[in-house]
């Protein structure tokens, strides 16, 4: 735990006391986020892709504030410390459909040069084997719900499936790049009227699931889809095989492997926990095939303005 008096001595801060001890102070100049890196490597990695991301886009993001000597952070027995501005305001996404899709076609061609460890393999021949494997020795689920398991299963498989003939007839290679993985697009805050974005994730993906994960929060909201997807296509056009790799990673069972690998690793989960896993499985199950109709609707007409 980094004491205020470090904090206090290394930035050029009053009044320092803790909100939320080893997470957030307020100062003089108003709220500052702690962020703590075990790895130098990766910090460095953080501190570039931070600027690059800004200059890249324009949009302000949660840079490291310099401390009183120039540098980006201070170093602890354990680590580092970084220090954030704290933005509580929220961007009003939803309002902005093309402006937030264009930003994220920026966001996912910036290759992130850290890699902790593989979260997402890319999408070929061996990684679909693996999963298919995985999904059929996969032990059945011990609740009421073990039938809608097994059809949910057997539809994954169906899928895996559909994802090997994409790559094949298209003669499709995923990418290998990998960029920051974004947990939700609350992370899209206001500052001045203007887009601000902050970081929360050090782990790395597939630009593709990326874009997954936002289709599919923008999707839940139920409007402006194609809007959204408009504006990506301006900084990340989806013609010919991006478009087909991104739908490629929607029809993909992610949110069946997860499931699965959860059952398979928590040996002593209780009933009430399953079940609430389940309920989860069938949100993204749901989400995702909304998304994957969607997606096929909007290539389709995009193609057919090219035509034209």
């Amino acid at each position: 735990m980094i004491e205020l008096d470090h904090i206090e001595e290394s930035y050029p801060f009053q009044h320092l006391r803790w909100v939320d001890e080893g997470r957030t102070i307020d100062t003089n100049k108003g709220k500052k986020c702690l962020k703590f890196w075990p790895d130098e490597h990766m910090l460095q990695a953080q501190i570039t892709w931070r600027e690059e991301l800004t200059k890249q886009t324009g949009v302000l993001t949660d840079r490291m504030i310099q401390t009183s000597n120039g540098e980006k952070a201070i170093s602890t027995g354990a680590g580092w410390v970084t220090l954030h501005d704290m933005v509580e305001d929220l961007y009003p996404v939803w309002n902005h459909p093309n402006k937030i899709g264009a930003f994220l076609g920026h966001y996912i061609t910036m290759p992130y040069k850290y890699t902790m460890s593989s979260e997402s393999l890319p999408l070929n021949d061996e990684s679909i084997s693996l999963d298919r494997e995985r999904l059929v020795q996969s032990l059945p689920v011990r609740s009421v719900s073990y039938k809608l398991v097994d059809k949910l299963k057997k539809e994954a498989l169906t899928r895996l499936e559909r994802v090997a003939s994409f790559l094949k007839r298209h003669e499709l290679t995923d990418t290998p790049n990998e960029v920051v993985s974004i947990y939700t697009l609350a992370q899209a805050k206001l500052v001045h009227g203007e887009l601000f974005w902050e970081n929360n994730e050090k782990k790395s993906t597939s630009p593709y699931k990326v874009l997954r994960r936002c289709l599919g929060e923008w999707e839940n909201r139920g409007d402006s889809l194609y809007l959204f997807l408009n504006g990506l296509n301006r900084t990340f056009p989806l013609n010919k095989d991006r478009g087909t790799l991104l739908l490629a990673h929607i029809v993909y069972p992610y949110e069946m492997i997860k499931f699965i690998n959860r059952l398979m690793q928590e040996t002593d989960i209780t009933p009430s926990q399953e079940k609430a896993q389940l309920n989860d499985l069938v949100t993204e199950w749901d989400t995702n095939k909304r998304l994957c109709e969607t997606m096929v609707g909007w290539l389709q007409d995009v193609r057919e303005k090219v035509v034209q």
